[in-house]
């Protein structure tokens, strides 16, 4: 999501909606590690859904959806090999 971030609006924005962008990355970024590691999260594999919105050029996040997926082995199989 970082590099997302950067490639769409930091690098794209310049002046005061560069900064005001940044900062709200920033505060998102924060939030979304805050919480996933209060719910033992930042271990397992996921997804985020990330809604925002655009104005005057400004990045401002709405809301975050974290989906985690705990991967667990289906079966195992066990080949010997004799040359």
């Amino acid at each position: 999501m970082r590099r997302w971030f950067y490639a769409s609006f930091y690098s794209k924005v310049k002046g005061e909606a560069r900064e005001v962008s940044k900062e709200n990355w920033a505060k998102l970024a924060r939030m979304l590690i805050e919480k996933s590691n209060e719910q033992g999260l930042s271990d397992k594999a996921g997804r985020v859904t990330l809604y925002y919105y655009v104005k005057d050029g400004v990045f401002v996040p709405v809301k975050a959806e974290i989906e985690a997926f705990e991967i667990k082995p289906a079966g195992k199989v066990e080949i010997t090999f004799s040359p």
